[in-house]
């Protein structure tokens, strides 16, 4: 990283400070780029309205960009498809036509706490990260010809949507991720036989994934126990349910094979009354529009550490959505019950986008 030597009574100038974080930040990205570490790390799922119209949800996340820029979305964005980044109506007018659109994310700074310099200039002192969602419109085409927008090399795609003549709400099946950027390297970082390499192609992959990552409806919390659980996340409510979101790990051509989770139920039940494991697919919100994948897995009948595996499965992921749901037993109100992390099994296709 290159270094300022700032020294004794020196007059520092606005040009000079700024350079220094400039320095800092030139690093970073520098990291980021040498990895070739750039596209979408989590979330910023496109999916439809749970009430479809012509906008669409963008889902909280973050990437890096061609540039190694860290962009964040902190919360779910409504983003308007009827018209583009240029105010124009994205409507297909001719009868038989389709058009593409192309959903990017692009850094962007956000100026705030204005103040008025030494010369009764204005200048913004915060100038945080940020973001912008751009609608690029592709040409109107007979159906099956019209062409996708290109990518753009400083932005990251998120989805394309494919609207025909006289749509009035977008679904799911219009939303595609084929050519979605996730977090990818350099294929030709990829040499045969090189160990350092060899995770890269295509295998079997187990992933290890923390307790921190799922979002809950029922109430569950990190915490630290009397180090017999150590550092895991509880569900206090009778038949809670905390879902963990795999769509990033399941590229297009991935076969989910296996999933679980392990826990340390509150009290030893019986029959449906354990922890139950499930994986579904989904082409709605979180919870709609679900196929099961497998069977519901319990617990051991036992109040012992222990894992909850669904195995046997054969999803091809094809671009859609999957989740996992973790189910408390009926008495966790009274006998919360301890999740510690989740094991995805699956076989990539290679080169993979970690």
């Amino acid at each position: 990283m290159n270094r300022k030597d700032f020294y004794f009574k020196q007059k520092v100038t606005e040009a000079e400070l700024d350079a220094a974080f400039d320095d800092v930040e030139l690093a970073l990205r520098a990291l980021v780029t040498d990895l070739d570490f750039d596209g979408i790390s989590y979330g910023l799922d496109v999916i439809q309205q749970p009430s479809p119209n012509l906008t669409v949800q963008v889902a909280a996340g973050g990437a890096y960009d061609q540039a190694g820029r860290r962009i964040t979305i902190a919360t779910t964005q409504n983003l308007d498809l009827a018209v583009d980044e240029s105010a124009l109506n994205t409507a297909v007018v001719t009868p038989g036509n389709e058009r593409w659109l192309s959903i990017f994310l692009e850094f962007d700074r956000a100026l705030s706490v204005p103040r008025v310099d030494g010369n009764s200039v204005t200048v913004y002192f915060h100038r945080s990260d940020s973001f912008v969602l751009n609608v690029a419109s592709g040409g109107e085409a007979t159906i099956g010809a019209a062409t996708r927008p290109p990518l753009r090399g400083d932005q990251l795609l998120l989805a394309d949507v494919r609207l025909v003549n006289g749509q009035t709400t977008i679904v799911t099946a219009n939303i595609s991720t084929t050519r979605r950027e996730l977090r990818t390297y350099d294929s030709s970082l990829l040499t045969s036989g090189t160990a350092e390499y060899a995770y890269e192609t295509a295998r079997t992959r187990t992933v290890r994934i923390p307790f921190g990552a799922v979002v809950g409806t029922a109430s569950y919390a990190p915490q630290f126990a009397d180090g017999t659980y150590g550092f895991c996340g509880k569900i206090v409510t009778d038949t809670g349910k905390v879902y963990l979101d795999l769509t990033s790990y399941l590229r297009t051509g991935a076969t989910l094979t296996g999933l679980s989770a392990r826990v340390k139920p509150g009290a030893a039940r019986a029959s449906t009354n354990r922890m139950a494991l499930q994986v579904f697919k989904k082409s709605g919100a979180l919870v709609a529009s679900q196929t099961q994948l497998g069977s519901t897995t319990y617990d051991d009948a036992s109040a012992t550490e222990q894992d909850i595996a669904i195995v046997g499965l054969t999803q091809v992921a094809a671009g859609e959505s999957y989740f996992a749901v973790l189910t408390a037993g009926s008495t966790a109100t009274a006998n919360p019950d301890f999740f510690f992390h989740f094991t995805l099994t699956f076989a990539d296709p290679g080169p993979r986008n970690y």
